[in-house]
């Protein structure tokens, strides 16, 4: 993974097996398949390119495992995004930040979920407000409008929205 031969191979074991048996079997393959490509590489023709290569596919593969994300995003009709696990233990421990008031920290795990990529849109709306208001307790009132305009409408959001501009309009 990510050249054909992996892509072949994830498309074979997903008629086989669940697909993040799948995914872990193909991001495993693909690791063990560097190691000795990067050292053939070395050995055998004297050349850093083979090596640096199969360090970052190494490095990447290794970053694909530990994520949990997918490797094929397929979207057909009435499918809907899943969570990864990553995700799911992401915004418990945002939650929990914000419980426990420390926005600084719920504010970064909200920013490493969004990095993360696709969520499915019940998680994006936490997100959103989740940073609006983490950041706005940071007294970042612009910044938290722009979380905040993305939220849905509750009553919290709608709260924070007003006490932002409240801020703004003191200034």
């Amino acid at each position: 993974w990510p050249l054909d031969g992996g892509r072949l191979f994830h498309l074979f074991l997903r008629r086989i097996k669940p697909a993040d048996t799948a995914r872990r079997w193909t991001l495993q393959a693909s690791l063990a398949t560097m190691i000795p490509a990067g050292i053939l590489g070395f050995l055998a023709f004297n050349s850093f390119l083979v090596v640096f290569f199969a360090i970052f596919v190494g490095m990447d593969n290794y970053r694909a495992l530990q994520s949990g994300m997918p490797l094929v995003n397929r979207r057909g009709k009435g499918r809907k995004k899943k969570a990864s696990s990553l995700h799911q233990d992401l915004l418990e421990e945002a939650e929990q930040a914000m419980a426990e008031e420390d926005w600084r920290e719920a504010a970064r795990l909200a920013h490493h979920m969004r990095s993360l990529g696709a969520m499915p849109s019940q998680m994006v709306e936490k997100v959103w407000t989740i940073l609006g208001v983490a950041t706005m307790n940071q007294n970042r009132f612009d910044e938290a409008l722009r979380y905040l305009q993305r939220a849905p409408r509750t009553s919290k959001v709608k709260r924070a929205i007003r006490q932002c501009e409240q801020h703004l309009d003191d200034r």
